[in-house]
């Protein structure tokens, strides 16, 4: 068996193989369309490997989405390349699994590229089969997953909630961080993670000493140990964050940086961008 390889996608057009006609072409997270010229040259078709039950999340970030809303399910899908429309073609295998709890971009990515991996083998094993009962996608259901933008991970304390900030930060973070003002300066926070409603009352009653200004960006911390900082949200719940890094300079631990910048608990704040 003899394998082709595209070098870069914006060479599409320009690539010149050995041969006129391939057996099977096969797409993973490729983000280009292939000509009908290209598509036409696979004599038994061509496929896509989708990290989402399609036709639920087309398009760039499906992973990131299941995340972001909370979904308690996902799946993968290898279905046939459409000439028009993203991730719009005939679904020729599909297999569903449970989101593990707290997972991460990254984790589930690992898992999804294993199941899907394994799939897409089974499927060439059996491609006229699956071909033959290749089910169209049902249009009404379909939803997009666009790609991820920078100023997402941008945060506006007044508009954002606990619980959406710690799904936002295991969705995106792999990819670009979360971003804040402190002092006038953009600030970075990392190994961000929501609190256990027990965990936020004993934060709370630890600080209870301390005239806390409860408005969301509000910074607050135990200062008997200070493994974390907590900020408030704009459903009056803790976001936890255990390192940040100031604009220009290098990651540091919450307790560096509260002592290097005077971060007084309950008075300061995180501003909105």
């Amino acid at each position: 068996m003899k394998l082709f390889q595209i070098p870069k996608p914006r060479d599409l057009e320009a690539i010149h193989f050995d041969i006129d006609r391939f057996d099977i072409g096969v797409v993973v997270s490729f983000g280009y369309f292939l000509s009908p010229a290209i598509l036409e040259s696979f004599t038994k078709g061509s496929m896509n490997v989708h990290p989402s039950l399609l036709p639920k999340y087309r398009g760039a970030a499906p992973i990131q989405y299941a995340i972001l809303n909370g979904d308690q399910e996902t799946g993968i899908t290898i279905q046939e390349l459409h000439p028009e429309i993203f991730d719009a073609g005939k679904i020729l295998r599909q297999i569903s699994m449970a989101i593990p709890s707290e997972s991460t971009y990254l984790s589930l990515e690992s898992i999804l590229a294993a199941e899907g991996a394994e799939l897409l083998v089974d499927t060439l094993r059996y491609l006229d089969y699956f071909q033959a009962n290749a089910q169209e996608q049902d249009t009404t259901k379909a939803t997009k997953a666009p790609k991820i933008s920078k100023d997402m991970a941008e945060i506006k304390w007044n508009q954002i909630t606990a619980d959406r900030l710690d799904k936002l930060y295991r969705a995106i973070s792999h990819q670009y961080s979360i971003t804040t003002n402190f002092i006038e300066k953009r600030i970075q926070l990392h190994n961000i993670s929501l609190p256990s409603e027990l965990k936020q009352q004993k934060i709370r009653i630890k600080t209870a000493n301390i005239k806390v200004n409860y408005s969301p960006g509000t910074i607050i911390y135990d200062s008997k140990s200070l493994d974390s900082i907590y900020v408030i949200c704009n459903d009056d719940k803790l976001i936890e964050c255990r390192s940040v890094k100031m604009e220009g300079k290098n990651e540091i631990s919450v307790k560096d940086w509260i002592n290097g910048y005077g971060v007084e608990s309950g008075k300061m704040k995180f501003e909105s961008l």
